[in-house]
């Protein structure tokens, strides 16, 4: 949980030496704002769908 990533590092071991390195990888990784965004886009449409539904 955290800030979106563009980029992630894992540690790997060199298979000779077996000492560990660490190795930057592009990968993206969504994080709590994309939740948050998409969570207020959906309480907003929700709310607007009020505004134009029939009365009964």
């Amino acid at each position: 949980m955290g800030w979106s990533k563009s980029t992630e590092t894992r540690t790997e071991i060199d298979e000779v030496t077996g000492l560990e390195y660490p190795v930057t990888v592009s990968k993206y990784v969504f994080g709590v704002e994309l939740l948050g965004a998409a969570l207020g886009v959906s309480g907003g449409l929700f709310g607007l769908s009020f505004a134009f539904c029939k009365p009964a």
